[in-house]
């Protein structure tokens, strides 16, 4: 296909990818800010992940707040400010503040059924023959205000029997504590009044968290001055994921801004014309919307990580326009951009092909977020790459060369280097016979300095340098080590749970049966344990299906108790109305009324019942039924301060399984790591068998020097800072391993003009240095390493590929020479 006709169908391209941006993504472009996201479904049993994300809707849109002031008062009355400006926004619904039973809906679902229903702690008594405990508690609450605070009337439940356990269904919780209708968290300070407002806005979505991130510290701001003395502490997910995206949108914009500074001062100074510096910028701009629309129209959302990646996408692709502009410094006349493919298309198109194949190792890695970064970069690449081939020779036109920029002679002194090297090892082997030499007083033998400055001692002796390094890295799994939380937000956290006596936790209880009433009665059994663990402070506390729905079971042992020790003419209905005067006919009527025949309490009427609302997600029986499970629940915990004794309890009960979201997670991230890793080593094989197809096995494995020893070099350097290493280490490594094979290709393919492709290759890895320098520098721990990572291979495999380059030079490609 001729120049002309290339170009028309580049142009075609652009133009659809343009309507595609227009039509498909433009004002649909949805960011994803969540970590997890971008890994695969952490559970490889459903029923599980199922009850993660169960767990996750809930807890995820809901901030907690805790209120304080040196009194009560002052306190209530800040946070009823609080909660009138988080609903007064349209951000935040529901928000509670106020404890008010909805009466008409419990007795609508348990009013019928309080014959058979008992507290945990009236079951206590009654188990331990203490039922006359509950006259006195009953006769005590008479003649004292807390009479006044029962749920129902004294006539109505004399024993205050079904008002305990209406009072069970109250989400008390670690330190918090009931005052008349509010929850409050004592401390040395004063006390703290709790708030939770639950939004609809998905937490990580990047328009959606800034929105009510904003909410929340307009609404803090103006309660504090309002209420002078009074102090707001958060609790909540999308507090850190807006710190996350305000982060990364701030090292997108940085990183960018700083990356394209860096290309359009260099171009400008190396080449000092305009007309480079557009082409080069079209290039990029073609590549960032390519990939931007491509991966919009096939993932459903973006990730904010893929976008500061591919920040990065400006020090790979300006490669290949560097490299085409440079070839008019071959020349000491006038430059021929068309005549140019000839001499650099087939490095461009092989180097391309080459880091293409190292990202597509990254696109064959079951990780949702490594598939879309790997897709962005490739498509990114690609696209660049067509547009220097294409559009570049028709585009440039002719330009003289009409100086010689001094990054040219720089180029000619690195192009020496290897020549300089060769000629110390040539004078090494001439002084072999003088290799040993005898102490002239200790009579020992000592190596000559001839020997220690011979190529095959150095290159041992870097081997020797680069296996212990390596031996040194320690690699670190853990998916919070991959996290970062700012300062003022850990100190909030902290200070929530210290106030709270713990806070939500990712860990909870998987509950399974074969039947409805078996899944009830494990779990039972379960929070009997839980329950003697928050006695002794070893869980903060916990939430679970079966405090609102007891078992079958249960109930009837309910109405036996109610039966034999309360409802008997001595019993303690009895005892309790004869001793304040009731005459004997008024107290058989009482029995009468609790003697009815039992209503019992079914799952079913539990569920369509808006009571159970807050707990509903836990009831996961239609996952497990679907699933050919059965039932399954799921109790959630807060303030875990004993982990081994609840896996512990996990051991002991057959039912009962413990899911530690973030060790699964954390396991999962190992595995993949050192699934990467082989995969790596595949890459380097693959690339390493492609070469020697292409150039032969000497000339292939001569190449492959600078990409492996770029990547070890790197390992080792890591190891001797004792940085850490993670999966993101190794991946990072495979774009090393592009980059590297880029290099050495490009010294091959280029050795006819060996200065200017050394300058290009030195303009090109000084840009790619710039991008991902200041990816090492990102606040995200796995971004950094990204970074660090990339910056240390790359100069590594700048190094090795001249290092290793041979002056093969051809004739010169033009009667008057090269420079």
């Amino acid at each position: 296909m001729s120049l002309r006709g290339r170009f028309g169908v580049w142009l075609a391209a652009v133009t659809a990818l343009v309507a595609a941006y227009g039509f498909g993504v433009a004002g649909h472009l949805q960011v994803e800010t969540d970590l997890l996201a971008m890994l695969p479904r952490v559970e490889r049993d459903p029923l599980v992940e199922d009850a993660v994300r169960a767990l996750s809707a809930t807890t995820g849109k809901r901030t907690l707040f805790l209120v304080g002031a040196p009194d009560e008062p002052q306190a209530r009355a800040a946070a009823e400010d609080l909660a009138g400006a988080l609903k007064a926004s349209g951000v935040f619904e529901p928000v509670t503040l106020q404890l008010s039973l909805d009466t008409g809906a419990l007795d609508a679902l348990y009013g019928t059924r309080r014959s058979v229903l008992l507290s945990d702690r009236h079951r206590q008594l009654l188990a331990n023959d203490q039922a006359g405990q509950l006259t006195l508690e009953a006769q005590r609450a008479l003649y004292t205000p807390s009479g006044w605070l029962r749920a129902r009337p004294f006539a109505q439940d004399p024993l205050n029997l079904y008002g305990d356990f209406l009072a069970q269904q109250l989400p008390l919780a670690g330190k918090l504590r009931l005052s008349k209708d509010v929850l409050i968290a004592p401390s040395d300070r004063g006390p703290y009044v709790f708030l939770s407002a639950e939004s609809q806005a998905d937490p990580f979505s990047l328009k959606d968290n800034a929105r009510v991130e904003g909410v929340i510290a307009d609404a803090i701001a103006g309660v504090t001055q309002r209420h002078p003395g009074s102090d707001i502490v958060t609790s909540g997910v999308v507090r850190h994921a807006a710190a996350a995206s305000a982060r990364g949108q701030a090292e997108l914009t940085t990183f960018g801004s700083i990356s394209t500074l860096a290309i359009v001062l260099l171009i400008v100074l190396v080449f000092r014309s305009a007309r480079p510096l557009l082409l080069t910028l079209l290039s990029l701009g073609v590549g960032a919307l390519a990939a931007l629309t491509v991966t919009a129209l096939l993932f459903e959302r973006v990730h904010l990580i893929t976008l500061v990646f591919g920040s990065t996408l400006t020090g790979v692709g300006v490669d290949y326009s560097i490299h085409y502009f440079a070839d008019q410094f071959r020349y000491e006349g006038r430059w021929d951009a068309k005549d140019t493919l000839h001499h650099v298309g087939p490095a461009i198109g092989i180097g391309m092909l080459a880091t293409v194949l190292g990202y597509f190792a990254l696109l064959l890695l079951p990780f949702p977020g490594l598939r879309q970064m790997a897709l962005f970069s490739i498509v990114g690449i690609v696209a660049s790459c067509a547009t220097v081939l294409a559009a570049h020779p028709v585009l440039a036109n002719r330009v003289p060369a009409s100086h010689r920029p001094r990054a040219l002679e720089f180029a000619r002194w690195l192009g020496d280097l290897p020549s300089r090297l060769g000629r110390l090892g040539r004078l090494g082997r001439a002084r072999r016979m003088g290799l040993v030499e005898r102490g002239p007083t200790l009579g020992f033998a000592t190596l000559s300095p001839a020997y220690l400055l011979s190529p095959a001692f150095l290159i041992a002796l870097l081997v020797l340098a680069c296996a212990f390094g390596i031996w040194r890295v320690s690699f670190v799994d853990d998916i919070r080590a991959l996290q970062s939380t700012p300062d003022w937000l850990k100190a909030q956290e902290s200070r929530a749970r210290e106030l709270l006596g713990g806070g939500f936790d990712t860990r909870f209880f998987l509950v399974e049966a074969p039947t409805a009433e078996g899944v009830l009665v494990a779990e039972e059994e379960l929070r009997a344990s839980l329950d003697a663990l928050v006695a002794r402070g070893a869980l903060g506390g916990y939430q679970a299906v079966s405090r609102g729905l007891p078992s079958q079971a249960r109930q009837q042992q309910n109405r036996r108790w109610l039966e034999e020790e309360i409802l008997p003419a001595g019993g303690a209905l009895a005892k309790l109305l004869g001793a304040i005067g009731y005459a004997p006919a008024a107290i058989a009527q009482q029995r009468a009324a609790f003697g009815a025949p039992p209503r019992f309490l079914a799952p079913e009427d539990w569920l369509a019942s808006p009571v159970s609302a807050p707990l509903r997600s836990l009831w996961l029986a239609p996952v497990s039924a679907r699933l050919g499970r059965g039932y399954a629940t799921a109790v959630s915990l807060s303030g875990v301060n004993d982990l081994p004794a609840l896996q512990a309890l996990a051991d002991r009960l057959p039912a009962v399984s413990f899911v530690d979201r973030v060790a699964r997670v954390s396991e999962l991230l190992r595995r993949f790591r050192q699934l990467a890793s082989l995969g790596l080593l595949a890459a380097f094989a693959v690339i390493g068998a492609a070469l020697m197809f292409r150039y032969g096995p000497a000339i292939g494995a001569r190449l492959m020097i600078a990409p492996v020893g770029g990547a070890a070099l790197t390992l080792a350097t890591l190891g001797y800072l004792g940085v850490t290493a993670n999966l993101f280490n190794v991946l990072a490594l495979l774009l090393v391993l592009g980059m590297g094979v880029d290099y050495a290709v490009f010294m091959r393919e280029g050795r006819t003009a060996r200065t200017t492709v050394i300058m290009a290759i030195l303009l090109a890895g000084l840009m790619t240095l710039l991008s991902f320098g200041l990816l090492a520098l990102s606040s995200t721990p796995f971004i950094r390493s990204l970074g660090l990572t990339v910056t240390l291979g790359v100069s590594y495999t700048f190094v090795l590929a001249l290092v290793t380059a041979r002056g093969e030079n051809a004739a010169p490609a033009t009667p008057s020479g090269t420079p």
